[in-house]
């Protein structure tokens, strides 16, 4: 694999596995949908929300999620002597010239790969 396909591999599963379902599981918290004590706790908190401030939550979610792996990314490119994410056998950080930008960009990991788009 060269190195876009395995920098898109690991974008894709990150966006699908890690910030598309953790920005679901707060629509489903707004949504009243999941069923758990954490969560009807924090639904009962919102429920007192207008649509204006629901929004809002939602954005500041999303920005809470990508800040989130904004940061992990940079910690692996700034740690790369002493750890190293492997894909397919190729160290992701050696093989892209900016993680967090890869992240971010107009044709990044989240527009390309996330159904939850900024």
């Amino acid at each position: 694999m060269d190195n876009k396909s395995v920098l898109d591999l690991f974008g894709k599963q990150l966006m699908t596995s890690v910030r598309d379902r953790s920005i679901d599981k707060f629509d489903k918290i707004i949504a009243g949908t999941m069923k758990s004590s954490k969560a009807m706790e924090l639904h009962g908190l919102l429920t007192q929300f207008d649509a204006a401030q629901l929004k809002t939550v939602r954005i500041l979610i999303g920005e809470a999620v990508d800040n989130t792996l904004f940061n992990f990314l940079t910690m692996l490119e700034e740690a790369d002597d002493d750890m190293q994410l492997l894909v397919k056998e190729t160290n992701i950080v050696e093989a892209s010239d900016g993680l967090a930008g890869d992240l971010l960009t107009e044709d990044g990991w989240i527009e390309s790969f996330s159904k939850a788009k900024r």
